[in-house]
């Protein structure tokens, strides 16, 4: 009589434990999913993401970062189109897309910048970490530059260009692993 005692106690515990087990997935799954679901807007290489219900994010996956965007980029989106050297992705804003310098020329509003966190800038003989405004993620030191020329001939637009720039050099300090 006391093995069969054992064995139903066995196959409760057991029982239990399944239970258990199977709880936790479900919790694990449920408390971490909604955390991870992307929304993505209209353009075609633009995913943003939202963490937090006042902040947006321009998310570069193939480098596993995300931007945070303020008021006057938050329409902002990238592309791979960009003359430097350094791996860059060209940062652009979709209220200058009606001008086609702007929406088009490589690295024409401002460029973020993927290097080692010990690459020298070797116009300055120093290392980028040390002269550029942006930040050490891993092995990777991510930063933006803006442009140094006008997009634009229309003076309205100048404005907002400027704006637009001034957001991008801002986010430089907000760049964040995904």
């Amino acid at each position: 009589m006391e093995k069969r005692k054992h064995t139903i106690h066995f196959g409760v515990l057991q029982l239990i434990t399944v239970i258990l087990f199977f709880s936790g997935g479900i919790y694990y799954g449920l408390d971490h999913w909604p955390k991870n679901t992307k929304k993505t807007d209209n353009s075609s290489s633009t995913t943003v993401v939202q963490t937090d219900p006042n902040a947006k994010y321009l998310v570069i996956p193939e480098w596993n970062i995300k931007i945070k965007l303020s008021e006057p980029i938050e329409n902002a989106y990238y592309d791979t189109k960009t003359g430097s050297e350094l791996e860059s992705r060209s940062l652009r804003s979709a209220s200058l897309k009606d001008e086609p310098v702007c929406a088009k020329d490589a690295q024409s509003i401002a460029t973020v910048f993927k290097v080692k966190k010990d690459d020298l800038d070797e116009q300055l003989n120093r290392k980028y970490k040390d002269t550029q405004n942006g930040v050490v993620i891993g092995p990777n030191f991510y930063f933006i530059q803006t442009s140094q020329f006008s997009c634009t001939t229309k003076p309205e637009k100048a404005e907002l260009l400027q704006s637009i720039r001034d957001a991008f050099a801002d986010a430089a300090r907000n760049i964040q692993s995904r």
